[in-house]
């Protein structure tokens, strides 16, 4: 993946520091809008009451229909995405409906062990970068 091009489509700094300090770290810079999955409409399958005379209703999971926002870059670079839109590209129906899609796509690794936290435990960098393959 050396020398390849690597274009951030989430609507954040992405900020590389592989041994978790501030130097050395990169970071990549949106490259405009951002990629977003969309949803289907979710079935409410019931609610919830919690304090303060608040209703949540519980829907089923996310049925992903496609893409909005960005667009898809073609040619031999590598993406950078949310998790969320690297699974749908990933899945049969990501595959199917863009097939032109960069074969590496790349998601910030989010992990405990790959995140890197400040002292209120928020994520300003992350040590490394997970592949994800479409088969």
């Amino acid at each position: 993946m050396d020398g390849k091009s690597i274009v951030n489509l989430t609507p954040h700094d992405i900020v590389v520091a592989p041994d978790g300090t501030d130097r050395p770290r990169h970071t990549f810079k949106p490259a405009g809008p951002p990629l977003r999955c969309v949803n289907a409409v979710p079935d409410v399958l019931s609610s919830v009451h919690l304090e303060g005379g608040v209703t949540a209703q519980v829907v089923s999971e996310p049925r992903y229909t496609g893409l909005d926002g960005g667009e898809l870059p073609t040619g031999d670079v590598a993406v950078l995405v949310s998790m969320e839109v690297a699974r749908y590209l990933v899945s049969t129906d990501g595959r199917a409906q863009y097939p032109q899609a960069p074969a590496l796509i790349l998601t910030p690794d989010s992990s405990p062990e790959g995140a890197v936290r400040d002292a209120r435990g928020q994520i300003v960098a992350v040590k490394r970068l997970c592949l994800w393959r479409r088969k």
